[in-house]
């Protein structure tokens, strides 16, 4: 099936992309309210993709990879790698050939990371809303040559794209910085 082999392209380009040059970035001084595991509310700055904008930590670093479908990764700050893994957000943005609830397109997506990722296992997963739609997530941990990393993937697709919002960190470092994702994700917006 077409939808599975670029949904394993898909999940080994937005798990392990690069940083790379610059960014369509506006900095903003504004505060969004405080996600789940943090201490108080967070200065962001705004990304502005093409058709799609959100908050991110002012403190992390946005930078568009050299790679495929991968849109921007935001990356934490220098100081916050742990295990040799620095914390990452990146979204992907994966035109669709075919017409795809946003269901079928994390259940392809879950059936592939799992049969693909080294040491799968799931954590969690759930529903949620970005942009006031329906979307899905899911938490894992997995190993990459021999490095434990921890994932929450949030998915949604809209019209005729696929949108993934994933966070990668050590799993000493997901809980620390998961906040992160998640003012990713409750201020993504779809033009």
């Amino acid at each position: 099936m077409d939808v599975r082999r670029r949904a394993i392209g898909l999940a080994i380009v937005f798990t392990l992309a690069a940083c790379g040059g610059g960014a369509a970035v506006r900095s903003t001084q504004t505060e969004t309210p405080t996600p789940t595991g943090s201490s108080g509310p967070v200065e962001t700055g705004t990304y502005e993709g093409d058709g799609y904008s959100f908050a991110y930590p002012a403190s992390w670093i946005p930078g568009e990879p050299a790679t495929g479908f991968v849109e921007v990764v935001i990356s934490a700050p220098p100081a916050a790698r742990q295990d040799g893994f620095l914390p990452n957000i990146n979204v992907v943005m994966e035109p669709l050939r075919l017409e795809l609830s946003t269901d079928e397109y994390y259940l392809a997506s879950k059936q592939t990371v799992s049969a693909t990722f080294a040491g799968f296992e799931l954590v969690d997963e759930g529903r949620t809303r970005i942009d006031g739609q329906p979307a899905r997530w899911m938490d894992y941990r997995w190993d990459s040559q021999g490095t434990a990393l921890r994932q929450r993937q949030a998915y949604q697709v809209r019209d005729d794209a696929g949108y993934v919002i994933t966070f990668t960190a050590s799993p000493s470092a997901f809980e620390e910085h998961l906040g992160s994702q998640l003012i990713v994700e409750e201020s993504f917006r779809i033009a």
